[in-house]
């Protein structure tokens, strides 16, 4: 094992807690290693863990896992469905038109409707987000299981490295106020929701419905805002290729005035562990 840096309490505290929580054990020690802590320390504060090989995808080519996430498939303009570029610099944001069907859209809609709750936040006042939420896995499992092949295509990964599935509703008058997906590295929001999964890299969003008025999605740091239209994805690199969080990809859900919106979103990883095969749920 290398030897590094003393492996200082905050991180002993967290690998201790997160061993505790039953995430895995190479994962956190990928972690700990990659911050330059000495490996032995680490195993220790594991419990003794020792890795047979790290399991972090380092591509043939020599790349970087990242700059290979940034020249995803999507990317491509030979890809269909065709993924158009917002003309910008700043952030990888594409638009996909036809990216589900009509009867696509239909079916998600009535399996949102059957199994909503509150959305939630990861940091922040509750009120930051109104809408509802429902997790498609259960609610439309021969669906999801379509839907989570066709959008990892996209970028190229398997389902496994990707959350489940999730359904949004708003209603007239909600929102979710300007985010990020991605997780701020070095808080204690990064250490508890990117133990299992890693990082947030790409995200994939749907519309299923047109909004009479309101609910657009609004890109505020590159000027662009996306009408609610059915079938149509929005995707975008929360990452730059060097693998850092991307602050352009900022963005909020503007209140709906009038009528229902109703989208899908996916949120792909750096690594697996969130997207159980479902016929393990």
């Amino acid at each position: 094992m290398s030897v590094g840096k003393s492996l200082d309490a905050d991180w002993s505290h967290w690998l201790q807690t997160n061993r505790q929580r039953g995430c895995d054990l190479a994962v956190l020690f990928d972690k700990a290693l990659a911050q330059g802590f000495d490996a032995a320390a680490i195993a220790d504060a594991l419990g003794g863990f020792r890795p047979q090989l790290s399991r972090q995808w380092v591509p043939a080519t020599g790349d970087s896992p990242w700059s290979v996430l940034a020249r995803a498939p999507l990317t491509d303009p030979r890809h269909r469905p065709r993924a158009w570029r917002l003309d910008t610099s700043l952030a990888q944001i594409y638009e996909i038109p036809c990216l589900l069907s009509e009867d696509e859209c239909g079916a998600l809609i009535l399996a949102i409707n059957s199994s909503l709750a509150p959305s939630t936040v990861t940091r922040g006042p509750a009120d930051y987000r109104t809408s509802r939420t429902c997790h498609l896995r259960r609610a439309a499992p021969q669906l999801v299981e379509q839907i989570d092949a066709r959008l990892a295509g996209l970028i190229g990964v398997d389902e496994a490295y990707s959350e489940p599935l999730q359904g949004q509703r708003y209603d007239a008058g909600e929102y979710f106020k300007a985010h990020t997906d991605w997780f701020a590295p070095g808080t204690d929001e990064y250490h508890v929701h990117t133990c299992p999964g890693g990082q947030r890299t790409w995200t994939v969003m749907v519309y299923l419905n047109a909004v009479e008025a309101g609910g657009q999605t609004r890109f505020e740091r590159v000027g662009r805002d996306f009408q609610p239209s059915p079938g149509v994805g929005v995707a975008w690199n929360n990452l730059g290729a060097d693998g850092q969080p991307n602050p352009a990809t900022l963005h909020e859900a503007l209140p709906v005035i009038r009528g229902l919106k109703y989208v899908i979103t996916k949120w792909f990883r750096a690594e697996t562990g969130r997207n159980q095969p479902l016929s393990s749920v």
